[in-house]
């Protein structure tokens, strides 16, 4: 595999990295569920990262008020679908990567196709909008055991949670039986652009980090941001008994 060194060398100067783990990188395919605001930032951080190939899933398409936060896009491209729009923009930025558009709602057989692409799936991650699209990819993400990175932003909050498949973790169901998710909208609720941007960056990082085996968020924590009062809070929680994606309902 051709790795470009001169692109990489920052990177690759890093220990943790080194041409190994640019090579890892290379090989990685990450799938982004939601090409808003978390989505593109994310997208922008791995394609620049040297990911070699992402698959982008979303159905909708670019309106004026998307490209406050949505740094992808841009006035030409109002009216277009956004995958299209963002492939275009991240081949731009990295040529040597491979990237797959899915113009239609998430569903299970849309990430099941993606399963037997290759390279297989090497991570998930949910930059949706509602809870329900949530809890939906955590549950397919669950069954077919493929690592998730969820996040959430609005007004100047936000939220980043890791569920990856290992017996005894928690996921992202549980979490939203003890911390609901009252499914806000940024349409009414407002979202501060620069929010949006720093938690879908960190999605990437830790993606990143992941694929690099360095340590990352562990499961059952969540991570919550105020960009008000510049702050992060950690939080742990379990597995819920009732959870109907990862718990036996509790007799």
């Amino acid at each position: 595999m051709n790795i470009d060194t001169t692109r990489y060398d920052r990177q690759i100067a890093l220990p943790q990295i080194d041409l190994h783990g640019q090579e890892q990188l290379n090989a990685a395919h990450i799938v982004i569920i939601g090409m808003g605001g978390l989505g593109c930032a994310a997208a922008q951080s791995l394609a620049l990262m040297g990911v070699g190939h992402l698959s982008l899933i979303d159905h909708d398409t670019i309106e004026r008020s998307n490209l406050a936060r949505q740094a992808l896009y841009n006035e030409k491209d109002v009216g277009k679908p956004k995958v299209q729009a963002a492939t275009e923009a991240l081949q731009t930025l990295n040529p040597s990567g491979q990237i797959t558009p899915i113009e239609h709602t998430f569903d299970n057989n849309t990430l099941y196709s993606l399963v037997e692409v290759n390279p297989p799936i090497s991570l998930v991650l949910d930059c949706t909008d509602n809870q329900t699209s949530r809890l939906a990819i955590n549950s397919a993400c669950y069954k077919a055991n493929i690592p998730l990175i969820t996040a959430a932003a609005i007004r100047f909050e936000g939220m980043i949670c890791c569920v990856l498949p290992e017996s005894d973790s928690p996921c992202y169901e549980c979490l939203s039986k003890v911390w609901p998710d009252p499914n806000e909208s940024c349409v009414e609720r407002g979202i501060f652009g620069p929010v949006v941007s720093l938690i879908g960056h960190y999605q990437a990082m830790l993606a990143g980090q992941y694929i690099l085996g360095l340590p990352i968020l562990g499961s059952g924590k969540v991570h919550f941001f105020d960009g008000l009062h510049h702050t992060w809070r950690n939080l742990q929680f379990s597995k819920h008994s009732q959870c109907s994606t990862c718990s036996t309902k509790a007799v």
